[in-house]
């Protein structure tokens, strides 16, 4: 009666270097896990600018006010 609502299998693995999402035994997303924030000094605000990929493609590249954060290696700058 209810066939509708078919339950779906979801893994979520966040791992050091990349966070992985499986439905249904099938990977949807690979993504390395680390975030790039911008502190604001003037307005204590903190905003985040990237995630993933994008995030990691910044590294190197970016101002003094922008870090990035990973779960095994902490704060530090993009």
């Amino acid at each position: 009666m209810f066939k509708l609502f078919k339950p779906k299998n979801l893994s979520i693995d966040l791992g050091t270097v990349n966070a992985l999402i499986y439905l249904n035994n099938k990977l949807v997303l690979n993504e390395p896990s680390i975030v790039a924030v911008s502190d604001d000094k003037r307005s204590s605000e903190t905003k985040v600018v990237a995630v993933g990929r994008k995030a990691k493609n910044m590294l190197g590249r970016t101002t003094d006010s922008i870090s990035c954060h990973s779960p095994n290696e902490g704060r530090f700058d993009c």
